[in-house]
């Protein structure tokens, strides 16, 4: 923006970057607390290169994505297999049936995630890198009487699950 209008913002928000030559605009990121912009960037570049890793190695997997997106469509959405099973966070080997009251865990069955105090039912999974395997996973969360939408990042590699809601993460062991 330039002209009358562009010195009128720039005089009520000097550090908006609205009329400063392009070459300047560039200084204006310097502002952003670089931390979180640190963190912010690292996880969308994430996100965005997983699917296309997946897709550079197989150039037909285009058309099995879509194959499978509408089969998916056709029928309730699911955990995927591969995550089915007892999992409990940390490194340590976990031997089925568990020995004691366990409140981190959970249990993933096809169509639920049963935790300590609360179960999430999936809406939409979407594999999003073949190696490592992960998923996006939408969810109602239920825990007491309250429902509520849920959206993690699930990243399986051997018997380590990664759960991620984008603030935190936690590993989980498969237990045996």
């Amino acid at each position: 923006m330039e002209g009358k209008a562009g010195a009128r913002l720039n005089a009520h928000c000097p550090k908006s970057g609205f009329g400063l030559p392009w070459k300047q605009r560039h200084l204006l990121p310097k502002a952003i607390d670089m931390r979180t912009g640190k963190i912010v960037v690292s996880a969308l570049a994430l996100l965005l290169m997983l699917p296309a890793c997946s897709l550079a190695k197989d150039p037909g997997a285009t058309q099995g994505a879509a194959k499978i997106s509408a089969a998916q469509k056709s029928q309730e959405p699911s955990y995927p297999a591969a995550l089915i099973g007892q999992w409990e966070p940390g490194p340590n080997p976990c031997k089925l049936p568990l020995t004691y009251d366990s409140d981190g865990g959970f249990k993933i069955a096809a169509r639920r995630l049963q935790g300590y105090e609360h179960s999430d039912t999936p809406k939409q999974v979407q594999q999003i890198s073949a190696m490592p395997k992960a998923w996006r996973i939408e969810a109602i969360e239920e825990h007491d009487e309250d429902k509520d939408p849920v959206v993690d990042i699930y990243v399986l590699s051997g018997d380590y699950l990664t759960v991620t809601d984008g603030e935190r993460s936690t590993t989980y062991n498969r237990c045996q």
